[in-house]
């Protein structure tokens, strides 16, 4: 759990949880100003709660990483749970496989702050409920030069917008699909 300003060179090393405990979430960003570089995050899984991979409250900035493979299985961001205003910028990362079941939301990324992605790709997460890549929820969402495809969810494959602000410059959204509405 880190609380004030930490910088972590991953050097292309994979953070990830062994078969024991199930239910462990990879990082935990309380407060403070956080950097990440070149490292992947996998394998969380969080049994009750949100954030399977990574949650952050402080200012948190991903470059250059990859984080796959994450589950929440009660109420989303399988990848990554953004919430009560944290800060979130991703420059040149994948967010890929990740998943929120059972009444999840955000399969990939869930925002409840700001959130601002640039060069990412957001592909193969589903979510049972909405927003299998992206669920942007009373938030904001900025997206440069990015790609959300293959996405999957009950509604909004791709990205759900809900009551939040979001601002898509020379993005790609292909190839995600709904159950019910917004397979983009």
């Amino acid at each position: 759990k880190a609380t004030g300003s930490l910088t972590i060179e991953g050097n292309g090393y994979t953070l990830s949880r062994n078969s024991v405990p199930s239910d462990f979430r990879i990082l935990t960003i309380n407060a403070g100003d956080v950097t990440i570089d070149r490292l992947t995050i996998s394998g969380g899984y969080v049994w009750t709660g949100s954030g399977g991979g990574i949650v952050n409250n402080g200012t948190l900035t991903l470059t250059n990483c990859t984080v796959s493979n994450n589950t929440a299985n009660d109420y989303g961001g399988g990848g990554i749970y953004n919430y009560d205003g944290g800060i979130l910028t991703l420059t040149n990362c994948t967010v890929s496989g990740n998943s929120a079941v059972g009444g999840g939301y955000g399969g990939g990324i869930y925002n409840d702050g700001t959130l601002i992605l640039e060069n990412c790709t957001v592909t193969g997460n589903t979510a049972q409920w909405s927003g299998g890549g992206i669920y942007n929820y009373y938030s904001t969402l900025n997206m440069t030069n990015c790609t959300v495809s293959g996405n999957m969810a009950g509604s909004g494959g791709g990205i759900y917008n809900y009551y939040s602000t979001l601002n898509m410059t020379n993005c790609t959204v292909s190839g995600n699909t709904a159950n019910f509405d917004g397979g983009g």
